[in-house]
């Protein structure tokens, strides 16, 4: 690459790149969040709209129960997503290292499951 495309000193990249990793990994834990809630509200939908065995599935205990872990598990997450940001906010992205790390296992295991429940709830069509 010629000099004059150079976008700061040489042999810094690996280091700007570090810097956003804190803040990338917050974001990207925000954006799954979105796409939990959006399952969960699918989940809901689908529990209210189908008609087996003499009544909606939204009658049935087990989806009760998979509608309010899911509930559960997502408010918990974004407020672990919260204290990360606001940790990262307040005394800097190495002192929330611990916090962002956290989230980012905390946040992907939640999504699966709430995932996996959403296409449980639609049976066949969830494959589809």
């Amino acid at each position: 690459m010629p000099v004059t495309n150079m976008l700061g000193r040489e042999g810094i990249g690996f280091a700007i790149a570090q810097a956003r990793l804190g803040p990338g990994r917050i974001h990207h834990c925000m954006r799954m969040i979105g796409v939990a809630e959006r399952a969960l509200e699918l989940m809901c939908k689908r529990a209210n709209t189908r008609w087996t065995h003499g009544s909606y599935l939204a009658e049935k205990a087990n989806i009760q129960q998979w509608v309010a872990d899911s509930l559960i598990e997502i408010d918990a997450t974004r407020l672990m997503v919260m204290h990360a940001a606001w940790k990262m906010d307040t005394v800097g992205k190495k002192e929330a290292r611990q916090e962002i790390s956290m989230i980012k296992v905390m946040v992907a295991n939640m999504l699966m499951a709430v995932l996996d429940r959403a296409i449980q709830v639609h049976g066949a069509m969830g494959a589809t």
